[in-house]
């Protein structure tokens, strides 16, 4: 899986006296813009218990606290530096955090070789991409989460609170920010987990192991939105293809429905021309007896199979090359002419009308594979046989 980013850990390596740590870490979501909590832990007091809870397919973003990492807050001075905090010190040794909030400002330093050694032994297991010291970063997130939270008192790490109001019960205290309740202990791994996903501006430092993991990351991004971009173009792509489809088959719908039109009212004419001469010889010829035309027009009707369409039928159909002034018709015979998608649909359909007590004999007198219609054009002759 190639992690987007909208899914991030925020983890807090609280380093012991004995060189040893514990964790807490926060599990955030980005979703439409709204950061969402998704699960937490704390109080975790070795890293192989907290290895196999962190999925690998996620950035881990680790705030350090704890020893080694000095915290100091000032009212006294207006955007102070840093040696205002910490008098004398070597900066070229330390990593540093200053930020003003309102009326006062806080600062945080922590040696680089702390940090470069727990990058080795985190980077190893965890998805590690960013790192930050110390109760600045509560500060650095507070502008956009103090409306958000809403518990009384929050415990930092320097040992002082940070009041939003008084408060009668310190010690009872749970961490809710909106609507997500959490354990105070995981406000910090919360903070880095949310400046990850809302790009709050913090100090970077230089690591080359962190370096190659950001660089690897942002690979991963880039790869992942070029997938989603493809897989948007195919799914477009599909669709169009679909549409052409469809248009296709609907214009192929039409033309076939005008062609049948056409065939119809050939069809038509030419029937109109023989029932017209029927009607004057049958007139002329004295001709006795009942009319089966309805009978045998009733027993193809019943029998058409449901992929047949017929175009035409002549009941006793008028001999060819006969002259206009005397006109013969073939009182035994039928033709049936008409569109069918398969041509073994028209052999059985003629098989079963040929078992047929008022037929004689079936055969196809003619069939034609139309490709552009999907279709085929048939001509059968029925002889008649008897009929009570």
């Amino acid at each position: 899986m190639i992690s987007s980013g909208n899914k991030v850990y925020g983890l807090e390596v609280s380093i012991q006296d004995t060189g040893k740590a514990s964790f807490h870490f926060c599990f955030l979501e980005l979703k439409k813009d709204t950061v969402q909590f998704l699960s937490a832990r704390e109080q975790l007091s070795d890293i192989s218990q907290l290895i196999p809870l962190l999925n690998k397919d996620f950035p881990v973003i680790v705030v350090f606290t704890g020893k080694h990492v000095l915290c100091k807050s000032t009212i006294e001075v207006l955007q102070p530096g840093i040696h205002h905090f910490f008098p004398g010190v070597s900066i070229k040794d330390f990593y540093f955090d200053v930020v003003s909030e309102e009326q006062e400002s806080h600062a945080a330093i922590i040696r680089k070789s702390v940090v470069d050694y727990w990058i080795n032994v985190l980077v190893k297991d965890i998805n590690l991409l960013a790192v930050y010291w110390g109760h600045p970063l509560f500060f650095r997130c507070l502008p956009l989460l103090k409306q958000h939270i809403k518990s009384d008192t929050i415990l930092l790490p320097t040992g002082s609170l940070y009041m939003r109001q008084n408060t009668t019960d310190s010690n009872s205290r749970v961490l809710q920010i909106g609507n997500d309740t959490m354990s105070p202990l995981c406000l910090l791994s919360y903070c880095a987990a949310f400046a990850f996903l809302t790009e709050v501006k913090a100090p970077t430092i230089d690591n080359k192991l962190l370096d190659g993991k950001q660089k690897a990351f942002e690979i991963n991004k880039k790869m992942n939105r070029y997938a989603t971009t493809y897989l948007g173009i195919v799914l477009l792509v599909l669709g169009l293809s679909t549409f052409a489809s469809f248009y296709y088959q609907q214009k192929t719908d039409a033309i076939r429905a005008v062609s049948g039109i056409m065939l119809d009212k050939e069809m038509k004419d030419s029937l109109v021309t023989e029932i017209s001469g029927k009607k004057a010889f049958l007139k002329g010829g004295n001709w006795d007896g009942k009319s089966l035309t309805t009978f045998y027009a009733d027993r193809l009707a019943a029998s058409i199979k449901g992929e047949i369409r017929l175009l035409g039928i002549q009941i006793h159909p008028r001999t060819v090359n006969d002259s206009e002034e005397e006109l013969r018709f073939k009182s035994d015979e039928i033709i049936v002419m008409g569109l069918v998608a398969d041509e073994q649909t028209l052999r059985n359909w003629t098989s079963d009308l040929s078992n047929e007590k008022w037929t004689k004999s079936t055969r196809i007198d003619s069939y034609q594979w139309m490709p552009e219609y999907n279709e085929g054009r048939f001509r059968i002759v029925i002889q008649l046989g008897k009929h009570e």
